[in-house]
C-alpha cells in the first residue's frame, strides 16, 4: 500500500529534525579534541594582546583539528548507525532504504559542508571517500567536494577527477530514488565541473 501524499511532508520534517540530531553528534564528536586544545592552553597564557592572537592561532588550528577528526569520526558513525552505504536498485524515497540514503549521504555532507575545500585533491579526501566505502585506484585523484553514495562509486587507478565534477550514483524519479553503481576506469580524466 503505497503512503498517503499528506502524510509525506510531516514525515519528511521528523526525518530531518532526526538527521539534525545524528549530525550534531557526530560534529560534537569531531570538535572534542579541538575544543579540548583550547581549553588546555588558555589558561597557560598571560592575559593580554599575544594571549588573544594565540588564542586565535589555536582557534584556527582547531578547525584543521575538527576537519581531520571529522574524515575518521563520520565512517565511524556510518557503522554505528543504519547509514551503512547507499542502498542499490528502485526504492520509495520515504521508506526505510530512503532513510538509510538520506542518513548515510547527511554524513558524507558533514564533511562536504565545513571540511572538503580543505582536503580536495589530497590523499585526505581519498581515505575518507575510501572509508566511506567508494573503491579507489592507486594514484587517483579526486579533486571535487560534489560526492554523494560513496559505496557505490568506483573510480580507476591514475584517474583524475577534475574540480567541482558531481559524482552521485541516485536519482529521483517521481516518489522513487533509483540507484546504480558508477565505474570510472583506470587512467580516466573526468574534466573540471563535469
Amino acid at each position: 500500500a503505497r503512503m498517503p501524499r499528506w502524510l509525506i511532508t510531516p514525515l519528511q520534517t521528523v526525518v530531518s529534525l532526526f538527521l539534525f540530531v545524528e549530525v550534531a553528534v557526530v560534529a560534537g564528536l569531531a570538535l572534542f579534541p579541538a575544543v579540548s586544545l583550547f581549553q588546555w592552553v588558555e589558561p597557560q597564557l598571560s592575559p593580554g594582546p599575544l594571549k588573544v592572537l594565540l588564542l586565535c592561532m589555536v582557534g584556527a588550528l582547531g578547525y584543521f583539528i575538527y576537519g581531520l577528526s571529522l574524515v575518521f569520526i563520520v565512517p565511524v558513525a556510518r557503522w554505528l548507525t543504519v547509514a551503512l552505504g547507499t542502498p542499490l536498485g528502485k526504492y520509495p524515497y520515504v521508506s526505510v532504504r530512503g532513510y538509510q540514503w538520506a542518513s548515510y549521504n547527511a554524513l558524507i555532507l558533514i564533511v562536504r559542508f565545513s571540511f572538503i575545500n580543505w582536503i580536495r585533491a589530497t590523499p585526505f579526501n581519498v581515505i575518507f571517500y575510501r572509508l566511506m566505502g567508494m573503491k579507489v585506484g592507486a594514484r587517483a585523484q579526486i579533486n571535487t567536494a560534489v560526492v554523494a553514495d560513496c559505496n557505490l562509486i568506483s573510480v580507476g587507478a591514475d584517474t583524475v577527477i577534475g574540480g567541482d565534477v558531481t559524482l552521485i550514483a541516485h536519482a529521483v524519479e517521481g516518489p522513487n530514488l533509483v540507484t546504480a553503481r558508477v565505474v570510472i576506469g583506470d587512467r580516466v580524466t573526468v574534466g573540471l565541473m563535469s
